[in-house]
């Protein structure tokens, strides 16, 4: 029962971050799922946000898997050379495998540890940006 209860917690992760990009990044224009290139439509990022003519790809990680598939949508947009800010939000960062850790770190541009950071940080961090 208790790993049940746990998976139920963790399952929010995506959710909170849905309802947090459409209410309170709703200045930024969220739009989610987008394909950021016509080349290799399997890229895909969680959120784009867009202030002042800036893009913005906003990715949510949760686990190894995810931070592996972020890891290689961000080197394959930069192999595109579109011109991008990587804002990566972590479920939890330290629970992940240090290789996955470590391809997230060399190629993302800001990463917040967990939710709750990127709750503090994420609009001053994009106006600051974008300016």
């Amino acid at each position: 029962m208790r790993y049940w209860s746990r998976e139920i917690v963790r399952s929010t992760f995506y959710e909170e971050l849905k309802e947090y990009a459409t209410t309170e990044l709703r200045e930024f224009g969220p739009q989610p799922a987008v394909t950021p290139t016509a080349d290799y439509e399997l890229i895909t990022v969680d959120w784009s946000l867009g202030p002042n003519n800036r893009k913005f790809y906003l990715f949510g990680v949760r686990g190894n898997s995810k931070a592996k598939s972020t890891a290689i949508a961000l080197l394959e947009l930069k192999r595109a050379d579109i011109i991008f800010t990587s804002l990566v939000v972590h479920e939890n960062m330290l629970e992940l495998g240090a290789k996955e850790a470590a391809y997230l770190t060399k190629n993302a541009d800001k990463q917040y540890l967990k939710l709750e950071d990127f709750r503090k940080g994420v609009i001053p961090d994009i106006n600051r940006l974008a300016a």
